[in-house]
């Protein structure tokens, strides 16, 4: 079985943090207001903040300054994480011990997130990242069976490449989707595996 996983916000707890970084980023270099910020911030999740400065701001001569800054953030957020998310080091190393190959599919540049793995997560976890393509794109050249997200834009990304998605975090929002979806990782691979069992 071949496991994909979003990383911010699914394996480590990093979505807090670049959701203030991108929300400030906003007000001040657009001047929206903190709750056009946040709605345009959470509105666009799951595509880098390149991307998403594009779709909310086509073409805007701000949008290049807008994402350096976003990325210095991101960096100084990456230095900083310690731990995955509960269980997930744990989880991960159990699929893996098991013979199942386990994927990063992300928005960020890999060497990032690479960096990241190799502290609080298995090495043996292999990383796609943006200079690949879409996370879709990166879907289909891992084989993934299973993607783990918790961006609804995931849901789309594992639907254009054909993989079962399972929503981890706002278990309603997934739902009200037609979506599978667990509060945890740790909840969702358990869903994952009994019925890979069944």
């Amino acid at each position: 079985m071949i496991y994909a996983f979003d990383f911010d916000g699914t394996l480590v707890d990093t979505m807090p943090a670049l959701a203030r970084h991108g929300i400030r980023i906003l007000e001040s270099t657009y001047g929206l207001d903190y709750n056009d910020a946040s709605t345009c911030y959470w509105g666009s999740i799951g595509i880098s903040f390149a991307e998403q400065l594009e779709e909310l701001f086509p073409g805007d001569e701000k949008n290049e300054e807008a994402e350096t800054e976003f990325w210095y953030a991101h960096l100084e957020t990456y230095k900083k994480v310690t731990e995955a998310m509960p269980g997930a080091k744990a989880a991960l190393q159990s699929l893996i011990d098991r013979g199942s190959i386990c994927w990063v599919v992300t928005s960020s540049p890999a060497a990032l997130v690479s960096a990241v793995c190799a502290r609080v997560l298995p090495s043996e976890l292999k990383v796609l990242g943006r200079s690949v393509g879409p996370k879709d794109k990166q879907l289909r050249l891992c084989s993934a069976d299973v993607f783990f997200g918790d961006a609804v834009r995931d849901t789309l990304f594992a639907r254009k490449a054909n993989v079962r998605f399972i929503g981890i975090g706002d278990v309603p929002k997934f739902y009200g989707m037609g979506q599978e979806a667990a509060t945890t990782l740790v909840e969702g691979l358990n869903l994952a595996m009994q019925e890979a069992v069944a």
